[in-house]
């Protein structure tokens, strides 16, 4: 892939590995613009830096960020300790939901155990 190259907004989608759709949602979400849009027919184009920055956006979405919270920190706004933090809180939400699990788990086995 060239760096100079111009993508059509189904080959940006192809190259990046998503839909026209979730592009589509991207731009109004503010997180990515068209390098280039026909007035007439309304085509989007796109270079090869609008694909790094899909890239980047997919990465902090699979990261566990809002795309409220990707558009805020690449736009400078955001401190990425506040998105980590809430992170932090729903992972020991789920520890403490697998440990509860296991109680139920043994407390069940112990359970069988005692009726044979």
């Amino acid at each position: 892939m060239k760096s100079n190259a111009i993508f059509t907004i189904g080959e940006a989608a192809f190259y990046a590995g998503i839909t026209r759709r979730i592009i589509l949602n991207y731009e109004a979400k503010g997180l990515i613009f068209p390098d280039r849009k026909d007035g007439e027919s309304g085509n989007r184009f796109y270079t090869s830096r609008s694909l790094r920055r899909i890239r980047t956006v997919r990465a902090l979405q699979n990261e566990g960020l809002s795309l409220d919270e990707i558009r805020e920190y690449l736009n400078g706004n955001l401190d990425l300790l506040t998105p980590i933090h809430r992170l932090e809180k729903m992972r020991d939400e789920l520890n403490r939901k697998i440990e509860l699990l296991y109680e139920r788990v043994h407390a069940a086995q112990n359970d069988s155990k005692s009726a044979k």
